[in-house]
């Protein structure tokens, strides 16, 4: 089987979650024998590294893509770059291949909150993009309709040209139908995200855990970081706790602001922000995670903290997390936005050791449940009736 991932031109470091994934299923389905190649639409600074055969997807570049289709026939396109791109081209380019439609976020119509554009006003060294983005926000309800349109378009696309299109989630099945209601269910397939890491916490590696609070974020909007420092300026403040620190691992402009808030604004005293930093140590010595987003696709972020037994604690604020969060089992579900309850049930975890090293305990079992061979064995299954179907 001949795959192209069509993607984000980038590693980990540079291209994020998609990347992690990307990389891995073209590892797991190079070791069983199958080619797999890159395809991009956009050049970037860093390119990926990992795969040996590079596609530019671009009409300049016909020649080449036609070449590299001749010498290794596509079977199946996998495009987790699947929002405002030319479908049409794709086709014209892999007119026997099967296109799949990867969506690893939440089904939704995006658009940047207007008090996100103007942080990116004010750091930005650009003046021509400075003055665009100051536009934008003065002219934010009409930013907004041409934005969310544009991106309407891009889903109508998706289901006009994609043979699949793969959600993360069964969850999010019907919110991508509510968006494009003529989509068809056969048209629509679910695989979640898989554990990424080798290492799984031992019950004694469980019982030596530091109280210590974790998050692991490059904060924005979609993060609601500023709703973490927030609720342990609540926690902090509470004696009995005295004996719990909190750290932030991760960095970006929106993090520079935070800890200026944390330690001038707010002084707090048990916080220590540690920039970009490998998270796996920390998650040896963590007892519990947070998050507070908005919304997720499939946090890889869960999936590497609870295999370590770091018990997450997360606003229901996205259909998937009920896939990887079992709540008051293996970490606990707070309804979305209500911070009161958030703070209620941080201090019942760090007040109540022993279910708390059940719930980790039950945390680590996210490895068996979402092991990289069986979520891959699901990739095969997809790609191998698509393959069968060409014929």
């Amino acid at each position: 089987m001949n795959i192209l991932f069509v993607t984000i031109d980038g590693d980990p470091l540079y291209a994020g979650g998609t990347a992690t994934i990307v990389q891995a299923m073209a590892r797991w389905f190079q070791n069983q024998g199958h080619y797999c190649a890159i395809g991009f639409f956009e050049e970037r600074e860093h390119p990926s590294t990992f795969f040996k055969d590079r596609l530019y997807l671009t009409e300049e570049n016909i020649s080449k893509i036609q070449l590299m289709n001749n010498k290794h026939p596509f079977d199946i396109l996998y495009i987790t770059k699947c929002i405002g791109i030319d479908w049409a081209f794709l086709r014209k380019c892999f007119p026997h291949a099967k296109l799949i439609a990867a969506y690893h976020n939440r089904p939704m119509l995006m658009c940047t909150p207007k008090d996100e554009l103007l942080k990116f006003a004010e750091s930005s060294k650009n003046r021509i993009e400075k003055i665009k983005l100051y536009a934008y926000c003065a002219l934010y309800p009409l930013y907004k309709a041409y934005i969310q349109n544009k991106e309407r378009r891009s889903f109508r696309e998706i289901v006009l040209h994609a043979d699949k299109i793969q959600l993360l989630s069964e969850g999010f099945r019907p919110v991508f139908k509510k968006l494009m209601p003529r989509t068809h269910d056969e048209q629509i397939v679910c695989i979640g995200n898989p554990v990424m890491w080798n290492k799984k916490a031992t019950k004694e590696i469980i019982a030596k855990k530091c109280k210590e609070i974790l998050v692991v974020c490059n904060a924005n909007h979609q993060k609601r970081a500023h709703l973490m420092i927030e609720i342990w300026r609540r926690i902090e403040s509470d004696p009995l706790l005295a004996d719990w620190t909190f750290t932030f691992v991760g960095d970006s402009l929106e993090v520079q602001r935070l800890k200026k808030k944390a330690i001038c604004e707010y002084q707090l005293q048990r916080i220590r922000f540690e920039g970009r930093q490998n998270p796996e140590l920390y998650y040896e010595s963590a007892s519990i995670f947070i998050m507070t987003s908005w919304f997720e696709g499939w946090p890889m972020v869960l999936m590497e903290a609870m295999p370590m037994g770091v018990v997450p604690i997360a606003f229901n604020s996205f259909e998937s997390l009920s896939d990887i969060i079992s709540d008051k089992d293996n970490g606990i579900i707070i309804p979305d936005n209500n911070i009161e309850k958030y703070v209620a049930g941080l201090k019942w975890l760090m007040t109540h050791p022993n279910e708390l090293q059940n719930m980790a305990i039950n945390a680590t079992k996210i490895a068996d449940r979402y092991s990289l061979d069986k979520i891959m064995n699901q990739y095969d299954c997809l790609f191998t009736a698509l393959k069968q179907d060409k014929h």
